[in-house]
């Protein structure tokens, strides 16, 4: 225990022993009067432990304060790297979904320019061709993520549905 320069404490009362035990306990430690010693002939000794107690307690709680800051910086960089983590993931699935889009599209413009190329089959006409070939490519457009575009049917509000009941 380090020695501390404590005051010398004086207890006002009896210094006899009249058989009534006094006892001083701080943070687990017990100090009590003897048969053979009075608590008041150590009272300087006494105060000097709990102030070293009370020290060590002030210590101990700054170093657990210190640690649970450390802890706390290392767990919001790690949630920070987490975070970056997730959110590259949701970048890069959201570009394969665009870049797939975007092959398919282009798939599609191919696929209606061979068809164009081929001309209308023995059952078609030219204008069936024309208009199928139309709408094939406002469907390509419309998956293309490069195109802005709206698609009258499918971007359209849904209606809504009758009840069952509606008679009623």
């Amino acid at each position: 225990m380090p020695a501390l320069n404590a005051p010398k404490l004086h207890a006002s009362g009896s210094s006899a022993f009249d058989g009534k035990l006094l006892t001083v306990s701080v943070g687990g430690r017990n100090w009590n009067d003897t048969p053979r010693t009075s608590l008041d002939d150590r009272l300087d000794a006494v105060a000097a432990d709990i102030l070293a107690h009370f020290v060590k307690t002030r210590d101990d709680e700054a170093e657990q304060a210190r640690k649970k800051a450390i802890a706390d910086a290392k767990m919001a960089a790690y949630n920070a790297v987490m975070e970056r983590r997730k959110s590259e993931r949701q970048f890069e699935r959201g570009l394969l979904r665009e870049s797939w889009r975007h092959y398919r599209a282009d798939l599609i413009r191919k696929y209606v320019a061979a068809a164009l190329a081929r001309g209308p089959g023995p059952e078609g006409t030219q204008q069936s061709l024309e208009n199928w070939a139309s709408w094939a490519l406002l469907k390509a457009d419309r998956l293309d993520p490069l195109v802005e575009m709206s698609d009258v049917i499918l971007d359209a509000p849904e209606p809504e549905r009758p009840s069952r009941w509606g008679w009623i």
